[in-house]
């Protein structure tokens, strides 16, 4: 296994909770390949879907195990299972690493939904955590709508658990309803209550999925740097509703305003490009952390600072991700500049005098707004060349 900074984790469910977005279904093979890429960028743990639910279709399970017990996958394979015994054996049975536990936690949940008491939950986690422990799995106690439930529940169902032998509490916040300072509220709370190691698996419904990640694993080093802290994430962001927390914006953000390191980040453009072609979705241009538009520049003013330095106006290199430099895309748009013009100018083997400039730059920026795009390589050449032909007093300048 790969060995990064710290005591932060990943948790990848792409295989659990990212298929569960509306949609998307993998095949048994693009399942093995996500596994493998998401192993060999270091990802510490691969919750690899619903063992026990979907026994009819879990070949690729045993093609996953079957790669670990070769020395080919490192990563511990996990199933999530309700908290019902028999489905707990079935992982155990299929010889997977361990097994989420999963229970709703908050009152709405337990009495709307289960139609149960907080006395069942705990009962049928007890029981559940035992018979998964008997059989040597790792244990994630996975608490549903946490951040709605009584923190005093909370508490003695947590304490349950620990008694039980579960080596890992996770906190799910199910709707994407916490805030950073809610989450930091409640772990603290709970770090103060148990001693085994902690999870964050927040949905991104408000959009505060990787900053409430990032809250909780500043409050866990503060608070205990040894105590392991795992943070669920999928690739592109992909789950129910607006998703979970992406993997690549928190790895990428852990390293850059943490120095944490926690996988091997050059990796990151062609996992989520794989997965993006097998789920038929794109990586949006604006994606934060592999959107290609991180490094496109068309106003004036950030082309000419590229140009001089990169970093002026990109906080990533594009081989940070995986991309080569060749990436990059200066181009001159409504609110281009000299510098962009000159760029397209020396592209088409063109230059004119510095008088002109500001004519051309004119016309460019009408044609552009005019048409609502961006023009392509051939278009500005033409566009050029006729305004050139047009200048008859434009001194041209063409290389040797």
């Amino acid at each position: 296994m790969n060995h990064f900074d710290g005591n932060c984790f990943l948790s990848d469910t792409t295989l659990r909770d990212g298929e569960q977005s509306f949609g998307i279904v993998f095949n048994d093979e693009e399942r093995v390949r996500i596994a493998l890429a998401l192993n060999d960028a270091g990802v510490r743990e691969i919750e690899a879907g619903f063992p026990a639910v979907s026994r009819d279709r879990t070949g690729y399970l045993d093609t996953l195990v079957g790669l670990r017990d070769r020395g080919r996958i490192s990563a511990r394979l996990i199933g999530w299972h309700r908290p019902v015994p028999d489905e707990v054996a079935y992982s155990a049975a299929r010889g997977l690493d361990g097994c989420a536990i999963s229970v709703p936690s908050s009152a709405g949940l337990i009495r709307d939904v289960l139609g149960k008491s907080e006395a069942w939950v705990i009962d049928q986690m007890r029981a559940s955590v035992g018979h998964a422990k008997d059989r040597n799995l790792y244990v994630v106690a996975d608490y549903q709508d946490a951040f709605a439930a009584d923190e005093d529940f909370l508490i003695e169902l947590s304490a349950a658990m620990c008694d039980a032998g579960a080596d890992r509490i996770r906190l799910c916040d199910t709707v994407g309803r916490a805030t950073p300072d809610q989450v930091t509220a409640r772990l603290g709370r709970l770090m103060d209550a148990v001693g085994v190691d902690l999870e964050l698996h927040a949905h991104n419904d408000l959009g505060l999925a990787v900053a409430n990640a990032l809250a909780a694993v500043d409050l866990v080093q503060s608070r205990d740097e040894h105590r392991a802290f795992y943070i669920a994430c999928t690739v592109n962001g992909l789950g129910e509703r607006s998703g979970n927390t992406a993997l690549e914006v928190i790895a990428m953000a852990l390293a850059k305003t943490r120095g944490l390191q926690v996988i091997e980040l050059t990796r990151l453009a062609d996992l989520c490009q794989m997965v993006a072609e097998m789920t038929g979705r794109p990586v949006p241009v604006n994606a934060p952390v592999v959107g290609v538009n991180n490094w496109r520049h068309a106003s004036g003013l950030h082309v000419d600072g590229v140009s001089k330095s990169t970093s002026s106006y990109e906080l990533l290199q594009p081989p940070d991700v995986g991309y080569p430099q060749s990436i990059r895309q200066l181009t001159c748009g409504q609110y281009g500049g000299r510098v962009a013009l000159r760029g397209l100018l020396a592209q088409h083997s063109l230059s004119i005098d510095e008088g002109s400039e500001q004519v051309l730059l004119e016309r460019l920026s009408a044609e552009i707004v005019a048409r609502k795009r961006y023009l392509s390589g051939p278009e500005v050449e033409q566009l050029c060349k006729r305004f050139i032909e047009e200048v008859t007093d434009v001194q041209v300048l063409r290389p040797a």
